[in-house]
């Protein structure tokens, strides 16, 4: 039996991916996503949301564990609602989650996954393995206490792109000088009354643009994870 020869792909055909960048232009890119609960942010992104099948990197300050709860609990908890056999995994997360603040805030503790990786290969395998996962809602994954380079991002990067779900990966703060090849980078950091959220990379837009999101209660629940149980994202 005679292998046919598959037909080569045409330009058409790549320009109509997901992943091809064309410079400025944003007709093409045509992706789903998911609302991050902050409509001023939503105007911000691509699409109007966070954008599903793709990578999402925040480098953020040692102290942003808070952070990064409360930019992504109303997505967490709108998927958890709207999917509640599906899985929120965090992946090496730098202190255990507090459970009652996880359940005044509307997450189900029996949606919740919690991973720790042995080594830098085994975070790499488990976060594409979670990506290929159909039960997966949701991935946070924090680098610390590895160092990753731009072909293992890239890895990560395109696990990504076979899934269906979001997937973010928070970095350190000096990562945002690094090459990355993530299609949507952001930086968070705590001010007095505001987490100021940076947009400084994302596919077909050049300016950067940034966010205020004001404090509320959520802050002083989700601090007790860093505070009350120690954070090792340095």
């Amino acid at each position: 039996m005679t292998n046919t020869p598959k037909k080569p792909v045409t330009l058409e055909q790549l320009l109509r991916r997901g992943d091809i960048w064309r410079g400025h232009s944003r007709v093409f890119i045509s992706q789903e996503v998911c609302s991050s609960g902050f409509s001023e942010f939503d105007k911000a992104l691509l699409n109007g949301g966070w954008p599903k099948g793709s990578l999402i990197e925040c480098c953020c300050q040692h102290d942003a564990f808070t952070g990064e709860w409360l930019m992504f609990r109303p997505a967490i908890t709108a998927l958890c609602k709207k999917y509640p056999e599906y899985f929120l995994v965090l992946l090496n997360p730098p202190a255990i989650p507090f459970a009652p603040a996880l359940i005044q805030r509307g997450i189900p503790l029996n949606q919740l996954l919690v991973v720790e990786s042995k080594s830098k290969q085994d975070f790499i395998a488990c976060f594409t393995e979670f990506t290929r996962s159909a039960h997966c809602l949701m991935l946070l994954s924090w680098q610390t206490p590895y160092s990753l380079n731009y072909t293992e991002l890239r890895k990560c990067q395109l696990a990504s792109t076979e899934g269906r779900s979001i997937y973010t990966l928070f970095r350190p703060n000096y990562a945002k000088n690094q090459s990355s090849p993530a299609p949507l980078r952001i930086t968070l950091e705590f001010e007095s009354t505001a987490l100021q959220i940076e947009i400084f990379k994302q596919r077909g837009l050049f300016n950067n643009r940034r966010v205020a999101i004001p404090l509320n209660e959520d802050a002083e629940y989700f601090a007790n994870f860093a505070r009350d149980l120690g954070s090792q994202y340095v």
